[in-house]
């Protein structure tokens, strides 16, 4: 495979909303595709690979048109949610570290304290 047809597959699949299995077969296949037809002559530029396969607008636009709409709404609704969980999770983690750095912060400050106390100075004053 050659640079032009690597960076035009990259192309379409960036464009892609979601990458599942299904999706990461129809690539491989796509770019197989693209491969076979460009084997007797590499292509010189990523015009000659657009005007020869088309935009990579067509190649999603393709596979989308083919694809179920259900299939489509349910894959997009998942990742969605899935996106929304990570979130949640990464706020709520966040939101642990601060709480154990307080308490390990408020732990160590008593600790000084402590020190301070044991081996410290005691100032007494005398009226």
């Amino acid at each position: 495979m050659t640079d032009w047809i690597a960076e035009y597959v990259k192309v379409v699949r960036h464009l892609f909303p979601i990458m599942g299995r299904p999706e990461k077969a129809y690539l491989e296949h796509f770019s197989d595709h693209i491969s076979e037809c460009f084997e007797a002559q590499p292509p010189d530029s990523m015009d000659a690979i657009i005007s020869q396969c088309g935009t990579p607008e067509d190649a999603v636009r393709g596979y989308l048109d083919a694809t179920e709409p259900e299939y489509l709404i349910t894959r997009i609704k998942n990742s969605r949610r899935w996106r929304r969980l990570a979130i949640c999770s990464l706020v709520i983690l966040l939101i642990a570290v601060v709480i154990f750095a307080r308490l390990l912060w408020l732990e160590y400050s008593n600790y000084l304290n402590a020190i301070d106390d044991a081996f410290g100075y005691i100032i007494e004053t005398m009226e």
